[in-house]
């Protein structure tokens, strides 16, 4: 005790004896907490504008690639203008082989698939085989 007297005597702080135990820290007195308002931020227009950029990018790519589609589905855009038939034979009228070609030709070239048509002229009576075939620009 005389040592600590001692040092506020001379200006300096106690120190503590060696042999002693530290003393636990005591908790911080807290005040009770209060209410805090609400702080309204700013609203993020910039990603707000880049969403509805994005959406509307890809409606407007959406929108062109069926209407694409629509165009090209069209019979008119590239139509069958010659049907040449080889080998054909006086059994077979070529009345009924125009009457199986008509509606896979009214499709247009794009639309013609070719293995339907061959076996609708496979199935007409005397036909032994039958090979289709688009060739470009216009004909079957």
């Amino acid at each position: 005790m005389v040592s600590v007297m001692r040092d506020y005597r001379h200006g300096q702080q106690p120190q503590r004896p060696a042999a002693t135990l530290k003393e636990t820290p005591k908790a911080p007195r807290t005040a009770p907490v209060k209410a805090v308002a609400k702080v309204h931020k700013p609203l993020p227009w910039k990603l707000y504008g880049k969403v509805l950029a994005g959406g509307l990018s890809i409606s407007i790519l959406a929108w062109g690639g069926w209407s694409g589609w629509q165009w090209l589905q069209q019979p008119s855009l590239m139509p069958i203008n010659t049907l040449t038939i080889t080998g054909s034979s006086p059994k077979i009228p070529l009345a009924e082989i125009n009457t199986v070609l008509k509606p896979y030709a009214a499709r247009g070239f794009l639309w013609a698939n070719p293995e339907p048509i061959r076996h609708s002229l496979d199935a007409l009576p005397w036909v032994a085989d039958a090979e289709v075939r688009r060739v470009w620009p216009d004909r079957l």
